[in-house]
């Protein structure tokens, strides 16, 4: 790791001993034509793609319910059929809002690393629960960083399948496959 890594490492401050696994983040370190990184911007649209599909399950009643939905697009004489469907854990249920919080912090932070650094790590140490409490604007309480490790859990443990659907660049055709939100925690 070079000089440059390490001081990047230490400004993220990583005080837990957890890191999570950037396999899932590849759409944010994409280049825009001119070869420029395209950081915060494409955050935005990666946002507006989690938001476009539903991850997040607000009702309570259906948490441990998987959702999908299915849009049927005519292009002049062909019918494309997109899908996309989020199962949850049986025990820990379907993300909800504050796990979108917590993934779009991870994702800044993973931005902020590429910003310093000029590379992708594998894997993105966590700041310490505090730090990441503070990040997402609710008081470091016990009982609050307790629900922060219960949402990265799930974070980790939801199954996304898209066909189609999830895209970054307007032009793309969407992700087909199926992925976890967050990986691999270590």
């Amino acid at each position: 790791m070079s000089t440059k890594e390490d001081s990047a490492l230490a400004k993220l401050k990583p005080q837990t001993n957890l890191s999570i696994s950037l396999d899932g983040f590849e759409p944010l370190y994409d280049q825009a034509p001119d070869g420029k990184q395209l950081g915060l911007p494409q955050l935005a649209k990666v946002a507006v793609g989690i938001l476009t599909w539903p991850i997040a399950q607000l009702s309570k009643s259906e948490r441990f319910k998987k959702h999908s939905v299915r849009k049927l697009i005519t292009d002049g004489e062909t019918t494309t059929a997109i899908e996309w469907e989020v199962i949850p854990d049986p025990n820990l249920g379907m993300p909800t809002m504050l796990s979108l919080r917590l993934l779009f912090a991870f994702c800044k932070l993973a931005t902020e690393y590429k910003k310093q650094t000029g590379t992708r790590p594998n894997w993105l140490p966590i700041p310490s629960w505090n730090q990441l409490c503070q990040q997402l604007g609710i008081e470091a309480t016990g009982g609050n960083r307790v629900l922060l490790k219960h949402h990265l859990n799930i974070l980790h443990s939801t199954l996304v399948s898209s066909k189609r659907a999830f895209k970054t660049n307007s032009k793309a055709e969407g992700i087909s496959d199926k992925f976890i939100l967050i990986p691999s925690i270590k």
